[in-house]
């Protein structure tokens, strides 16, 4: 097995709009902590797989594309199935894209287009040979953040709520034995930092990364964001509600999170015999009911933002060209026999993680949202039924006529299935 890893700085050089939080209404004021690019190369046997973590909150289906095809080149012979591309999906970095609520700035998105061809190059200028190890556990860092009260569901600590813990760590170790990639994943909102923070951030996953490299010097750490959807950190909860955040709560939560990563390299990890496949599938997600109504109101509110979206909608509606189906991407890497990365577009809700792991009980999977574009949350059939954050930002952020309809849950977990049973089969 051949491995090649590299590391890019993306921190803005100028003040930038940031994403995650729509009340902002300035550019970055400075910077807290650098961001990076990471990306990881493997080949065994011919067949490679190159995985692309980037420190920011997220990256549409159209740069993810751009990206993708600027990458499979001649110099760089890949599919689209063998490139992931993700985002650790801090809410303090800089936006890629223009929302409903916020701008970007084109000439960071340039630079930033810059340094992850300029990662992916040095990847496959520098392959060695390697061996690859695995290991998995868990991590509290997480609760899940749907309250559940007599008016309904609200964006608050949910302690009592079971969650998916997993913690999956994967390290590459060159011919010396010593670790030069550290891989970790695990699903948790990086949102210690609230929206009134104006500086740049890699947020917890950063953190974590800065301990794990600082502990096995000479190699590259890269989170995988898992699925956070309905996850935020437990570190900011008091009671009920959660309180004001500070850097030292972000530093704090990395620290824990790379001391379970550093138990597990510790204690648990085996090596494994590389065995690399992949498979790509696009599927449709139907949408529900459009709220007439709901656009009518949104047109007459004060925010410029409720009135644009509410108006572009109805004359989508007007004109027949409201979409009532969303593409979304599906990918499966299977880095072993019994390890597959299951890669998923969008913000994917936390239950989805624990009934993934139910379809192969002896396989390991690595879930990894926020991959290959950004499209939606991806809610459950009962967050649907339920409402709440989670529901009503799937299709107003995302400029869709409706929520998604509650058979997105069986589309999405069947084909998952069938993906797995194809890779099975190919074996």
């Amino acid at each position: 097995m051949e491995f090649a890893i590299s590391k890019y700085d993306i921190t803005p050089k100028f003040p930038t709009y940031m994403e995650g939080y729509g009340g902002r209404n300035q550019r970055s004021t400075g910077v807290h902590d650098s961001i990076y690019v990471k990306s990881l190369l493997i080949k065994n046997n011919g067949e490679m797989v190159l995985i692309i973590s980037a420190d920011v909150c997220m990256i549409s289906r159209e740069l993810s594309d751009q990206l993708k095809k600027a990458i499979m080149t001649e110099s760089h012979p890949l599919k689209e199935e063998n490139i992931l591309i993700t985002s650790t999906h801090t809410h303090s970095g800089p936006a890629l894209q223009t929302w409903l609520m916020h701008e970007h700035d084109e000439a960071y998105v340039d630079y930033f287009k810059l340094q992850v061809l300029s990662s992916v190059k040095e990847c496959f200028e520098n392959l060695q040979e390697g061996i690859m190890e695995f290991s998995s556990g868990e991590t509290y860092i997480g609760m899940n953040r749907r309250q559940k009260t007599e008016k309904g569901v609200r964006l608050a600590p949910n302690p009592d709520e079971e969650i998916d813990r997993t913690l999956n760590v994967l390290i590459i170790k060159d011919m010396s034995g010593k670790i030069r990639v550290i891989v970790f994943n695990c699903s948790c909102h990086p949102t210690i930092l609230g929206g009134n923070n104006y500086l740049i951030s890699a947020e917890f996953p950063g953190f974590a990364c800065n301990e794990l490299e600082k502990k096995h010097e000479g190699s590259v750490a890269m989170f995988l964001q898992g699925t956070a959807g309905d996850i935020n950190p437990a570190i900011i909860s008091k009671g009920k509600d959660y309180r004001e955040s500070y850097f030292t709560d972000v530093e704090f939560t990395g620290k824990i999170l790379a001391n379970d990563v550093n138990h597990l390299i510790k204690y648990g990890m085996k090596k494994i015999i590389p065995s690399l496949a992949c498979n790509m599938k696009e599927i449709y997600l139907p949408l529900g009911e459009f709220k007439i109504d709901e656009f009518n109101r949104m047109v007459k509110n004060e925010e410029s933002y409720w009135k644009k979206y509410g108006s572009n909608i109805l004359k989508q509606i007007e004109k027949g060209d409201a979409p009532k189906e969303i593409p979304f991407k599906i990918g499966l890497i299977r880095l072993s026999r019994d390890i597959i990365i299951v890669a998923l577009e969008g913000e994917i809700c936390n239950d989805y993680c624990r009934w993934i792991r139910c379809l192969d009980n002896k396989t390991q999977f690595i879930i990894v949202g926020y991959s290959n574009g950004w499209k939606s949350y991806l809610p459950t059939k009962e967050i649907l039924n339920e409402g709440g954050y989670e529901t009503t930002v799937t299709y107003i952020w995302s400029e869709f006529p409706g929520p998604y309809s509650d058979k997105v849950q069986a589309i999405v977990l069947n084909a998952i299935k069938e993906g797995l049973s194809s890779m099975n089969m190919n074996t």
